[in-house]
């Protein structure tokens, strides 16, 4: 299964609830088809707008988010999707993390996971005429998320910002002590022949040490 994910929210989080779901309905409609569950793609992206509710509606529900209290009609986060019968795409739109902070409220995992559920029978080969669901009667059967699980949002990584300047003088100084130490490991290795030299020049005369050399010069 592979997860797209274009929100806000982390991705983890969103996977762990869409397998959650999977489990539960597995039990009552069966596992999935291992093939289908293998190649299944769902794209998770932000609702294009919300929904205005009446508040009757959301009290059946009790689900009426903080900050939305008024009478009346409710402006109300909209999850839809669509999903291919017998098929191995899925597309969910849920609420962006911007309308939950600007309503100060998490992501309903109730309607979430309703949403899931239901794009799950039509991957099963379920149409609408087969499937007797109800939004305000079966949201609350998916309480039990918000029990278990916690969607936040992504982190955004800070990327440092580096003074290119200040790098490369770093860099130069860096190369400059490096050549120092090859320049002293040389002048260990050259002094260690020079002893030698000296060596050969104290206890052997010139014409035997240049033997060799003279043979060279010969066989030119």
């Amino acid at each position: 299964m592979k997860i797209i994910n274009k929100t806000d929210w982390n991705t983890r989080n969103l996977r762990s609830v869409i397998c959650a779901v999977l489990s539960f309905q597995n039990k009552t409609e069966g596992k999935l088809d291992s093939y289908q569950k293998k190649n299944l793609v769902i794209t998770i992206v932000n609702s294009r707008k919300s929904s205005w509710i009446h508040r009757s509606k959301l009290e059946k529900l009790s689900a009426v988010p903080h900050g939305m209290e008024d009478k009346g009609w409710i402006e109300f986060p909209s999850f839809s999707g669509y999903a291919y019968r017998n098929g191995y795409e899925m597309r969910l739109r849920i609420p962006s993390v911007e309308f939950c902070e600007r309503h100060l409220m998490g992501l309903d995992l109730a309607h979430f996971g309703y949403l899931i559920s239901h794009e799950l029978d039509h991957i099963r080969g379920y149409d609408h005429k087969h499937m007797r669901d109800s939004w305000t009667r079966d949201i609350p059967k998916f309480r039990w998320l918000e029990e278990y699980y916690t969607v936040e949002k992504k982190k955004k990584k800070v990327k440092k910002v580096v003074d290119k300047v200040s790098e490369t003088y770093c860099r130069v100084l860096s190369h400059i002590e490096q050549k120092k130490k090859d320049i002293n490991r040389l002048k260990k290795a050259l002094s260690k022949y020079e002893k030698k030299r000296k060596y050969y020049e104290r206890n052997y005369s010139l014409v035997r040490l240049n033997s060799k050399k003279g043979e060279k010069n010969g066989n030119k």
